[in-house]
């Protein structure tokens, strides 16, 4: 993912755009070089180790003969703020 958001911003300064003065950019998966890149990359951070905690719990459940587990859960993520992404601008009326 790393490698497309770096070709995003490439894409924008050949555009004469700038990252985040003109276009804000936000990848996801959060990965560790996301933190190094230039300009830092704004992400979604996806809680993994919740996901297959939970995931385990509910198939240990069901292997187990418990009727009562959930069919749907979510995880909630978490936006990891860094260099490409920029307050919103006033709003000309």
């Amino acid at each position: 993912m790393l490698e497309f958001a770096a070709a995003a911003v490439r894409a924008l300064r050949d555009a004469n755009l700038d990252v985040p003065e003109d276009v804000s950019l936000i990848g996801s998966d959060d990965m560790q070089l996301a933190a190094y890149h230039t300009p830092r990359l704004t992400t979604i951070r996806q809680p993994l180790g919740d996901l297959g905690e939970t995931a385990a719990r509910i198939l240990l459940q069901r292997l187990h003969g418990f009727r009562d587990y959930p069919i749907e859960f979510a995880v909630p993520p978490e936006l990891i703020i860094r260099g490409t992404t920029a307050a919103n601008p006033k709003r000309r009326l």
